[in-house]
């Protein structure tokens, strides 16, 4: 089975076992999003800016929350500051395992 296969099913997987339902919340909504924002601007103009970006974020936080039963059911601050430090990592630790892509962007800053 290829990577890519193995990567699918995980995510299929995932998805059943989501709980698409707190997404309804208003609240979360807006802690995933408010989080994302936090993260995003935190790593505005760095070099890992393209793992950074608000809309992935906030898919990322909305799949967190969906996923992780430990965020769910949580004060909206409370979400807030632990998406916020699950998104961190996110972009912290993801950053030496993504390609070594380098993007037109970044070459015209140097």
């Amino acid at each position: 089975m290829t990577d890519l296969a193995k990567e699918s099913l995980a995510i299929e997987s995932l998805a059943m076992e989501a709980d698409w339902s707190v997404l309804d919340d208003a609240d979360t909504v807006a802690a995933v999003e408010s989080a994302a924002a936090i993260v995003a601007a935190k790593y505005r103009d760095r070099a890992v800016n393209m793992l950074a970006e608000y809309d992935d974020l906030r898919q990322e936080g909305f799949i967190l929350a969906a996923t992780k039963e430990r965020l769910q059911g949580l004060d909206p601050s409370l979400l807030t500051f632990r998406l916020v430090q699950e998104l961190n990592g996110l972009v912290k630790y993801g950053a030496p395992k993504a390609s070594a892509t380098v993007y037109l962007s970044t070459l015209e800053d140097a």
